[in-house]
């Protein structure tokens, strides 16, 4: 019969892995199907089929990689106080256990616990969809609970410092637990409570992500709204799904009098989608990623009658502020993403004319770390543009820079929070002169890009003696502005020419297409090698000259605009290839005096023809006085140099 594993290698590597205890049989039970990470550091589950007093019976797998099963076993028996290495690495993954610290409620309570060696840098984690109240207990004995079924005592107003809950139903918490409290948003470690009736008030400190998992990898790929709420049971959405299913139309006069008008329409299909993978280990931080994508549209039509400038800013309120409340294998997980609009406007007409532009862009961005210190963000987008009119006796100009304003906060565990502020925007500008039965002349330019924006904040907390009391002290608190600048995507360079100076040297030109770049890119390729680039240019450059020109071998020659931002260079489209050779010239024809003529003038009058094979300007020549020595030529002279 052929094996079918139960979870794919695919499926393990997402979800919300810890290290610790799990309880029996509140927790686990038969039927329990548990994600493991090994001490070697491979994937794996086990599925219990019994759990008895004396021993847990249950079938487990490994993978080696993607396709191949390291270890499969099953009806395996764990007895009581013994331990089972999973991965045949000689160290020991789980083991059946009872709690390091006793309370009432883990009377003839069991643990299945895994491996934690800190001075051995060795762990087993694990990633499992615990029942009721506690989360998991972790390596030193404290148990690490969730608020979900809690009741707030309505009496006491919730704070940081303080917090009640009713007693009917709350489990047995004791100082130097952890709380995740979802009910306020807060991630607590008890340091006190008192019993006052029907209610219990705990005495709190802001909780240490680190300090209170140990271990914990919280990963999640291309969550799309619509399926928070069924990420799992727990999941809980604070607004509607079909918000970020969400189009979104306005117009807007941007100017109505008697002589001029002008009209922008800007539409929008918002979708979005989240990807997170948070590692926290002994060392701090070990990756993030958060990643936001969406689309824009609008169309600008300009209609005017006399000269009139106009100049205009203005930015909309957040029209949706949706906030999302998700966990991750009972990881809360916090996502709150104001979306709001905005534009700069001006413009300026002398005349009569209706012309204008539909366009759009596809736009994404994201911000990633290794480290706490080493953060990177990129994005980009993809537009297109049509034209509209003219229909014209006009002088005018417009220039529309419309936004979209995105902000992303990701809260995990209610102790981690990066920041995201991504605003893509489009910015065109419209030149026209043009008069009824003569020649127009039209120039437009779409220059697009995303303003980023990222900050990323945490706290860690320590222990400190001084006699006669005991206190507890912040560590390090941490809170950096991570970037604030704009990646730019600068419209392509066009029409690009070039020919050959009096020098030898090659001179490129080419029309600049864009209003956001920082300089254009030189690239040269010689016949048979690839492209290379030879030189860039300052910002509004459109020539360069390329002094190092080769003769008699064909050389390409290609340009693109790029634009400077403190993370990357981003860069337009590559300009139209011109592919040169600078062949040498044709040898001079029809002398005058003709060749061995006699009886010249010791003052003659010199002429000739020539020509180039590339149909280059001949900008000199060279003329040498030749003394012969009867039939031998005994020594050339140079003599002139004409133009």
């Amino acid at each position: 019969m052929t094996f079918q594993s139960l979870v794919s290698y695919e499926d393990l590597q997402e979800g919300a892995y810890r290290v610790g205890s799990l309880v029996i049989p509140e927790q686990v039970s038969e039927g329990s199907v548990i994600h493991v990470i090994t001490t070697q550091g491979l994937y794996g589950y086990l599925k219990i089929l019994r759990v008895t007093d004396s021993y847990l019976k249950f079938d487990y797998l490994v993978y080696e990689s993607t396709d191949t099963v390291l270890v499969h076993d099953e009806n395996v028996v764990l007895n009581f106080g013994d331990s089972l290495d999973l991965d045949n690495d000689g160290e020991n993954d789980v083991s059946y256990t009872t709690p390091q610290k006793m309370r009432k409620s883990m009377v003839n309570r069991k643990l299945l616990s895994f491996a934690y060696n800190e001075e051995k840098s060795t762990f087993c984690s694990f990633s499992f969809k615990a029942k009721g109240d506690i989360l998991n207990i972790n390596p030193e004995g404290n148990f690490i609970f969730t608020s979900k079924n809690f009741k707030l005592y309505e009496g006491i107003t919730p704070s940081t410092p303080t917090v009640a809950f009713e007693k009917e139903g709350l489990p047995d918490i004791e100082v130097g637990d952890y709380i995740i409290d979802t009910k306020t948003g807060v991630f607590r470690k008890v340091v006190a409570k008192s019993d006052v009736g029907n209610y219990v008030i705990f005495s709190t400190e802001e909780g240490d992500l680190g300090e209170a998992f140990k271990i914990l990898k919280v990963r999640f790929e291309d969550v799309k709204a619509q399926e928070m709420v069924s990420l799992n049971e727990d999941a809980k959405v604070l607004i509607k799904e079909d918000k970020f299913n969400y189009t979104w139309n306005a117009s807007y006069n941007l100017l109505d009098k008697d002589h001029a008008t002008i009209t922008a329409n800007i539409n929008f299909d918002f979708n979005i989608s989240v990807s997170g993978d948070l590692d926290i280990g002994w060392t701090g931080l070990d990756h993030f990623l958060a990643r936001v994508d969406g689309s824009l549209s609008h169309s600008l039509i300009l209609t005017g009658f006399f000269e009139k400038s106009f100049q205009k800013h203005d930015e909309t309120d957040p029209f949706i502020k949706p906030k999302f409340t998700f966990s991750v294998y009972g990881i809360p997980v916090v996502l709150e993403i104001p979306v709001y609009l905005g534009y700069d406007f001006q413009s300026k007409i002398t005349g009569i004319a209706t012309a204008g532009y539909n366009t759009s862009v596809d736009f994404y961005a994201q911000i990633e770390a290794d480290s706490l210190s080493d953060w990177d963000a990129n994005g980009g987008c993809e537009r297109n543009f049509e034209r509209i009119g003219p229909e014209y006796d006009v002088t005018g100009s417009a220039t529309l820079t419309p936004y979209l304003g995105v902000d992303a906060k990701v809260t995990i565990a209610e102790a981690f929070h990066p920041t995201l502020g991504v605003k893509p925007f489009l910015e065109a500008s419209v030149k026209l002169k043009a008069q009824s039965g003569q020649d127009k002349s039209l120039y437009m330019r779409l220059d697009g890009g995303v303003k980023i924006d990222g900050e990323v904040s945490f706290k860690l907390f320590g222990e400190k003696y001084k006699k006669p009391k005991k206190g507890r002290w912040e560590l390090y608190e941490y809170q950096k502005k991570i970037w604030d600048d704009t990646l730019g995507f600068p419209a392509d360079p066009e029409n690009l020419v070039v020919f050959f100076v009096e020098d030898g040297s090659v001179k490129l030109q080419w029309s600049d297409n864009s209003d956001i770049k920082d300089g254009y890119e030189i690239y040269r390729k010689i016949e048979g090698g690839d492209y290379e680039k030879i030189g860039q240019t300052t910002e509004n450059a459109t020539t360069y000259v390329d002094e190092a020109a080769l003769q008699e071998v064909q050389m390409s020659y290609e340009v693109r605009a790029f634009c400077d931002a403190y993370f990357d260079r981003t860069h337009s489209d590559w300009s139209n290839e011109v592919v040169v050779i600078n062949r040498k010239p044709e040898i001079p024809y029809d002398p005058d005096p003709e060749d061995n003529a006699e009886n010249v003038s010791l003052e003659p009058y010199l002429k000739w023809n020539c020509s180039d094979p590339d149909g280059d300007i001949l900008y000199y020549y060279d003329v040498y006085l030749v003394r012969w020595e009867g039939n031998s030529c005994r020594e050339f002279v140079k003599i002139a140099t004409d133009t």
